[in-house]
């Protein structure tokens, strides 16, 4: 393990096999660099993350339909070989795994080969954008395709092709979709 420390700069780099903790979660990687200003963590190789966020969860179904709910909790774990995490949000790249685990109920899975998540203060999901290869579990639902977008205003999914979506006995597929996802209706 090797740690260099650059002062003027506000910045550190660990490598090795690097774990590290915060508030909000923990994570582990090959290499982490560290900004102090602007607050930034970036990990790099074997990248794992789990967070931890309130009831309104982190994938688009859970985040609208939770609102109401009693869960508690949810935690957020991710894979991917590269990470960079700051107070407006993340972005995961190469082999993207994420799997929110909710206080009850079946998890949600992601996976995808990049995500790019955009928080408000104070960490309140703004828009999600997963590319390559992109398929979305959560309960009955299921969602493929080679780019998803969420925009938690006004609470659509779009799906660019080809893909497909099946919910329960129905299903549908074409090169754009459009998932409501309080309804949710395609």
């Amino acid at each position: 393990a090797r740690a260099t420390l650059y002062p003027i700069q506000r910045h550190a780099i660990l490598e090795g096999g690097v774990e590290w903790e915060k508030a909000e979660g923990t994570g582990a990687a090959d290499l982490v660099e560290v900004s102090f200003a602007p607050d930034r963590l970036e990990a790099r190789g074997n990248a794992r993350l789990t967070l931890r966020r309130a009831a309104e969860g982190f994938l688009p179904r859970a985040a609208l339909q939770a609102a109401g709910s009693k869960g508690g909790p949810v935690r957020i774990e991710a894979s991917a070989d590269h990470y960079r995490l700051a107070p407006d949000g993340a972005r995961l790249e190469g082999r993207v795994r994420v799997l929110e685990v909710r206080a009850e109920g079946a998890p949600a899975r992601l996976t995808c080969q990049r995500l790019e998540v955009v928080l408000a203060s104070p960490g309140q999901l703004v828009s999600m954008r997963a590319e390559g290869d992109v398929e979305l579990e959560d309960g009955d639902l299921h969602l493929t395709g080679q780019r998803a977008t969420y925009r938690a205003e006004p609470g659509w999914v779009e799906v660019v092709g080809p893909a497909t979506w099946r919910d329960g006995p129905r299903s549908g597929s074409g090169d754009r979709i459009w998932m409501d996802v309080a309804g949710p209706t395609f």
